[in-house]
């Protein structure tokens, strides 16, 4: 019986943290908008039936950059509990103290690491939107709006 215990907890911890991810499949919208038969009414100031540009290119390597990154953040936060429960159950142990700040230190590290790259590769996609004549403008640092029809 303990056997199946063992099993049993860890499953339901991972149902636990996974199914605050699956609502947000509900409000998911399309990498690249445009190239749409009919046009979605819920994504305002976006005309979905636009033929595709290279704008709408950049757009969508911004938005699969920013899903990976939301990705990243929530595995962090998760690597981040599991370190400190691990902490605090060590008790003592030595050895369960050191892996629990193992866990810490390199959940911080990649984070840190993808953070950087992220900031990188939204500088690059906002130089390129300064270019007029590739019809992409930038309303921030992070968000862009392709300006000219194709």
């Amino acid at each position: 019986m303990k056997k199946h215990k063992n099993k049993i907890i860890p499953f339901l911890l991972l149902l636990i943290i996974f199914s605050f991810v699956f609502p947000l499949v509900a409000d998911a919208v399309g990498i690249v908008p445009c190239g749409r038969k009919v046009d979605d009414p819920t994504t305002a100031g976006i005309n979905e039936t636009d033929r595709c540009t290279l704008c709408h290119l950049i757009i969508g390597i911004q938005r699969i950059i920013t899903y990976g990154r939301n990705i990243v953040a929530f595995v962090t936060l998760v690597m981040i509990v599991i370190g400190g429960i691990w902490y605090i159950f060590s008790t003592g142990n030595e050895q369960r103290m050191g892996t629990a700040k193992n866990i810490l230190k390199t959940a911080l590290t990649g984070f840190a690491i993808v953070f950087l790259v992220w900031i990188t590769v939204n500088y690059t996609l906002y130089l390129l939107s300064t270019k007029a004549d590739l019809g992409i403008g930038a309303t921030s640092w992070d968000q862009f709006k392709c300006d000219i029809a194709p």
